[in-house]
């Protein structure tokens, strides 16, 4: 596997409610304190692995995780502006103007607003098919971060496909129910499309099996029929439906402010079993270390 940095992840499933947005926060977050905490007395340097986080879905979801889209942006300080530039050659200055902090010293976003949307129609009408906006920006900004998290909207749209085009790997999180895995197949073929076509760099990382309740028999049946179906591709770790995620996004804190609640732990492993599937071991990290601060 290519592991040059930085690793590209996009979460992706064109239902909604399987809990991308959540997973995107809570997964960086933990990773960056698994790399930059707990291994960090192991590294021969002190530098920090440096994390970005791309709200890529106009419903602005993740964005609402730090900040209040409406009253803290316009549209010209989101990722409004990557979607609204014509010209390859055209001036970004991208680090100045739609990067933010968040309480995170090491982990960045870049924010979407709704008014993102409306830019679907001209981008499917330029001369590029504007699939490539989204890599222009990456292009510039790359040397940055050491990791890159991107949360997508619930549907197969010009910024989805944007995210296709310029990610590593994928990871697709489902709910154990009918509903929720009838559209994997399709997802994968997809992406197995974008494979041969355009990105011969992207790869599944795996199927997450999110917010399972194995008090209900129904869960614990359809999890199994999605193990059986997809085998490896699916994630051991899980993550169980608890309250606690909940609170976390209306608090608008990760479950790194919680280290004492199940869902951390579970979030812990699902971080190494990240590392583990790209194929990065622990060695490797400590002898790499991440960005300049």
């Amino acid at each position: 596997m290519n592991n040059d940095f930085p690793i590209i992840i996009s979460l992706i499933n064109y239902k909604g409610g399987t809990g991308k947005t959540a997973i995107t926060v809570n997964l960086s977050f933990v990773l960056e304190f698994v790399l930059n905490t707990k291994l960090q007395s192991k590294k021969r340097n002190k530098k920090k692995y440096r994390f970005l986080l791309i709200d890529n879905d106009p419903q602005s979801s993740l964005t609402k995780w730090f900040y209040d889209p409406e009253e803290n942006f316009k549209k010209e300080d989101t990722i409004y502006r990557i979607y609204s530039i014509e010209q390859e050659g055209e001036n970004r200055n991208y680090r100045d103007s739609i990067i933010y902090k968040t309480m995170n010293p090491n982990i960045d976003l870049v924010p979407n607003i709704y008014l993102t949307s409306k830019k679907m129609d001209s981008l499917y009408s330029s001369l590029d098919g504007g699939i490539f906006r989204l890599k222009l920006f990456i292009d510039e900004i790359k040397d940055l971060y050491d990791f890159i998290f991107i949360d997508n909207n619930p549907s197969l749209t010009i910024f989805t496909k944007n995210s296709f085009v310029v990610s590593d790997y994928i990871i697709i999180p489902t709910e154990p129910t009918k509903m929720s895995v009838e559209g994997l197949s399709s997802i994968i073929e997809d992406i197995n499309l974008i494979k041969k076509t355009i990105n011969p760099n992207i790869s599944i990382l795996g199927i997450l099996i999110n917010r399972i309740d194995r008090r209900y028999k129904t869960h614990i049946l359809v999890s199994s029929l999605i193990r059986d179906f997809f085998k490896d591709l699916v994630f051991e770790n899980e993550i169980v439906q608890r309250s606690q995620i909940q609170n976390c996004e209306r608090d608008k804190k990760p479950i790194t402010y919680f280290k004492y609640h199940p869902s951390y732990k579970e979030f812990v492993n699902l971080s190494y079993e990240v590392l583990e599937r790209i194929g990065i071991k622990e060695e490797d990290l400590i002898k790499v270390g991440g960005k300049n601060e």
